[in-house]
């Protein structure tokens, strides 16, 4: 079918050679054509495909994360009621590690002053200091105590550490080291 009218005297062939030349041409304009459109139909497929692919991809990247928040909020919850003598809080933006770690620390406290003055029981470790700013460390030095930070580390740390948990968490003064190391209420 061609669009519009063209008059009959038009693309006439002179003899059968020319013919035959003209219908090559229209065979080899044919298949060029039909090869355009099965390009097309492919390449509109696989854009098709790939934006379902794309989606549904986002879909599980989305559930995924839902399920990780509603994972720490759980965390979250069940660490603060189990440490509410202490009021703690944590900021939203902790990590489970965090949160974790946070929670061990709060598990090897011991009340040396009713209500005033808490203390670990334990050294501070390489796990604990590195798994509460959240940066990578060498596994087999986990349990080792912390060592070679300076004054102005530990400060900041602390600030941090009383940021993500809303405590009031500082070093002890030496009247409160001593009373502690004296034995302290018990």
């Amino acid at each position: 079918p061609t669009l519009g009218e063209r008059s009959t005297n038009e693309h006439k062939d002179e003899d059968y050679a020319a013919a035959q030349e003209s219908l090559r041409k229209i065979d080899a304009h044919n298949r060029f054509m039909k090869r355009v459109g099965i390009v097309s139909a492919v390449a509109v497929i696989a854009i098709v495909l790939g934006t379902c692919l794309f989606f549904w991809q986002h879909q599980n990247v989305k559930e995924q994360a839902a399920a990780d928040i509603a994972a720490l909020e759980k965390l979250c919850t069940e660490i603060e009621e189990r440490h509410s003598g202490f009021g703690l809080q944590f900021s939203p933006d902790l990590t489970a590690t965090q949160m974790t770690t946070i929670d061990t620390l709060l598990i090897n406290m011991s009340s040396v002053r009713p209500d005033t003055l808490w203390m670990s029981q334990f050294e501070f470790t390489v796990g604990q200091w590195y798994g509460i700013k959240g940066e990578p460390f060498d596994e087999s030095e986990k349990y080792m105590p912390i060592t070679n930070v300076s004054f102005a580390d530990i400060s900041m740390f602390l600030l941090a550490l009383g940021d993500m948990t809303n405590l009031n968490v500082t070093l002890p003064s030496v009247e409160e080291w001593e009373y502690a190391a004296r034995g302290g209420n018990q």
